[in-house]
């Protein structure tokens, strides 16, 4: 019986975004042991396969990765933006100089979470 230990990591923003790519793309190939981040091109090249799922798997198996709570923050306050500018964060998005229709739309959007968050705040 082989005993398999999963390692959870918990981050947000922009080390997520790193360390999703890697796990996705990073594989080992079951036939030869190359470790590459092109396993496609390798599986081509060197062995004249093309399945790519049969012949490798992921090199970072054990790790599981996971969102933080900031991740649901920004979610969040990017859907309230959205769903509830026209009714009233408009008004107080004027106020605090989002004059020109493509500010209030950035500004709808949500994009730069600590301004939203912010506007909230006033509101």
């Amino acid at each position: 019986m082989r005993l398999v230990f999963r390692i959870t990591v918990v981050q947000d923003g922009l080390p997520y975004r790193i360390a999703y790519n890697l796990l996705r793309t990073h594989r080992r190939c079951n036939l030869c042991g190359t470790e590459t981040k092109l396993m496609e091109d390798h599986l081509k090249d060197t062995h004249n396969e093309s399945d790519l799922y049969s012949n490798s798997e992921r090199k970072y198996a054990d790790i599981f990765l996971r969102a933080g709570n900031g991740h649901f923050e920004i979610n969040l306050v990017r859907s309230i933006m959205n769903n509830f500018f026209d009714v009233y964060i408009e008004d107080i998005a004027k106020m605090l100089g989002f004059k020109t229709p493509k500010s209030l739309d950035y500004c709808k959007s949500g994009a730069d979470h600590h301004k939203s968050w912010q506007i909230l705040q006033v509101y």
